[in-house]
Formats: C-alpha cells, sequence, structure tokens
C-alpha cells in the first residue's frame, strides 16, 4: 500500500464552460457510446510535455549543422524526460446537480470538474430524464459542458426517468456495462458502472464508479463491498471509486483493501459535508502496477453539491517495457 498523501483544500477556480461547437468538435458529448479520442491524456501529458521547448525555438527557420541538431535531440529528450505520464482521476457525488442553496445547476457542477482538468470522472446521483430535474439527460448536459465521453448506469427507476451512476472520460474507451449490487428489501437498489479505457501507452484500465447503501445499517454495504471485490479483483488493472458511505476501519471498505490500494492510506479524506467536511466516505480505490499516487486533492466547492470532490493524480513510476 503507497505511503499517506496529505491532501489539501484548493480554492474553485474560475473556469470557462465549454462551448457546444468544442464539444462538436471533439468528442461532442455523446452519452452511452464508447470513445475514441484520448485527448485529455495526450494533451496534457505529450503536448504539455513538448511545450517546454517554446514555441520560438520550433517556429525558426534556420538549418541548424550537425552540433546544433544534436543539441536540438538532447534538448527534446530531456524535455519529455521531465515529465512522467499521469493519470487524473475525479470522483464526485453530485446530488443530482442540487447545490446546498437548492438550486439545480449543471453548469456550476461542470465548472467544477473543468476545475481539475480530469481524464476519468465517476458521478453518483445522476438524474436520467427524471420529473424533478425536468426530464433532462444529465450525463449528456455534463458530456456537453465538459467535451468529454459519457455513459450512464441505471441503479434504479425514479419518478418517471432513471437515478443512479455516469462517468465521464476523456480517453479511448470501450462497452460499458452496469453491475447491480445486492440490496435487502425495501432497501435501495445500488449499481457499479464499469467500463474499460486505454491510456495513450496502450495500458487497459477498468475503470468503476459506485455508490453504496447509506442507511444506518451495515450489512447491505458490506454485501455491495463482497459483490465489488468478487467483480472486479479479478483485473489485471482496476480504478474503483465512488461514495462508499462508509470510512477506512468499517467492513465493507476493508473488505475492498484486501485487494484494493486506496490513496490516502489510510489517513482521513473528508468529502462530506462540503461546507465543512468531517466524514471521508468518498474513496478512489486501485490497483494499477507500475503507477503510484502523486498528488490528492479535496476540492473546495461548497455551493454545488452536498460532497467535494475527490482528484486524485497517479503517475507512472517506471517506463513500459
Amino acid at each position: 500500500m503507497p505511503p499517506p498523501h496529505h491532501p489539501d483544500r484548493t480554492p474553485l477556480e474560475a473556469v470557462p464552460r465549454a462551448t457546444h461547437r468544442k464539444a462538436a468538435a471533439g468528442r461532442g458529448g455523446r452519452a452511452g457510446r464508447g470513445g475514441h479520442g484520448s485527448t485529455g491524456f495526450l494533451r496534457r501529458r505529450l503536448l504539455g510535455g513538448l511545450g517546454c521547448c517554446g514555441p520560438d525555438q520550433r517556429r525558426r527557420n534556420v538549418r541548424p549543422g550537425p552540433l546544433a541538431l544534436g543539441g536540438l535531440v538532447l534538448a527534446l529528450g530531456s524535455c519529455v524526460s521531465l515529465e512522467r505520464p499521469q493519470l487524473r482521476v475525479l470522483t464526485y457525488n453530485i446530488h443530482h446537480g442540487r447545490g446546498t442553496d437548492g438550486q439545480v445547476d449543471l453548469e456550476r457542477i461542470a465548472k467544477v470538474i473543468l476545475s481539475t482538468h480530469p481524464d476519468l470522472v465517476a458521478l453518483q446521483e445522476v438524474d436520467h430524464r427524471t420529473g424533478r430535474t425536468n426530464n433532462a439527460d444529465q450525463a449528456q448536459i455534463l458530456a456537453l459542458l465538459t467535451d468529454m465521453e459519457a455513459h450512464f448506469g441505471r441503479a434504479i427507476d425514479f419518478d418517471g426517468g432513471e437515478y443512479g451512476e455516469a462517468v465521464l472520460l476523456g480517453l479511448k474507451s470501450g462497452t460499458p456495462r452496469t453491475h447491480p449490487l445486492p440490496a435487502s428489501p425495501g432497501h435501495e437498489q445500488r449499481a457499479a458502472l464499469a467500463v474499460p479505457v486505454w491510456l495513450p501507452s496502450g495500458e487497459e484500465v477498468l475503470f468503476v464508479g459506485t455508490h453504496l447503501d447509506h442507511t444506518k445499517d451495515p450489512a447491505d454495504r458490506l454485501a455491495q463491498s463482497i459483490a465489488l471485490k468478487a467483480s472486479f479483483s479479478d483485473q489485471t488493472a482496476v480504478v474503483l471509486v465512488g461514495d462508499l458511505n462508509a470510512e477506512v476501519g468499517s467492513p465493507p471498505v476493508e473488505r475492498l483493501l484486501k485487494v484494493f490500494d486506496r490513496a490516502g492510506g489510510r489517513q482521513p479524506l473528508p468529502t462530506f459535508p462540503s461546507d465543512k467536511p468531517t466524514k471521508s466516505i468518498d474513496h478512489v480505490l486501485f490497483r494499477l502496477p507500475g503507477w503510484s499516487v502523486k498528488s490528492i486533492r479535496i476540492v473546495d466547492a461548497p455551493d454545488a453539491s452536498d460532497h467535494a470532490p475527490l482528484l486524485v493524480v497517479f503517475e507512472r513510476r517506471a517506463p513500459l517495457r
């Protein structure tokens, strides 16, 4: 298990919303379909790495001699090697877009997401064409606002529509699958939404977003964590995130920690309630051979939802062989 990392609560940056034209020019925010672009990862990791060799150097129309060419190659090699590949993962319970002020505002949610520059986002408590949120397809709207690929996974039927999990992806993705989780009679059905994604290096990672039972009795949470362990423990590379409604030391989390590491180790990462977080119930669990946690950030966004988002940045420790 990696050593503990110390989170910070960073103020929300002012980030303009993505336009619909931008979304159409990119992946088009097509909810429920496999993505084909890896723009987030590539743009920041590859082009950003080359960007340290300034534009003036790239634009000069000068034919270099052998020594200059050797120096240029050396400089480019040094430039690219300075930054290791990174993977930015965000988990966020959006409370169907309803903020602590009682207003449903998906643009506000999108602004929070964009401020973290994520590659993979798991969202909990997402409405899909329900009456309470004006029949909106919330995953599709957030896909358009963030210029990412969206998938929705139904947990229950609700108010004329559906309610459950969603993911937003900035990487090439495969076919998503929704896994119903066990629930006692009279308790709300829960689910996990899993989708394979491919890093620009060619590595395949299974990205899973979930939301466990919230009731006082931990029996369903434990049963659900056992089901998650059984479903995903045999995968080589997994990032499993979400609102587990349980803290480190509780049986549901401890069951999952038998097969996954947790970003932050055993240290508290309070995300609830968003205005003054005291409960560490949102988690990023993982098994990523060759990768380690570089940083953890609890995003300071007290108005957009009743949970604060949790951002974890992974970094590759060693090059692929």
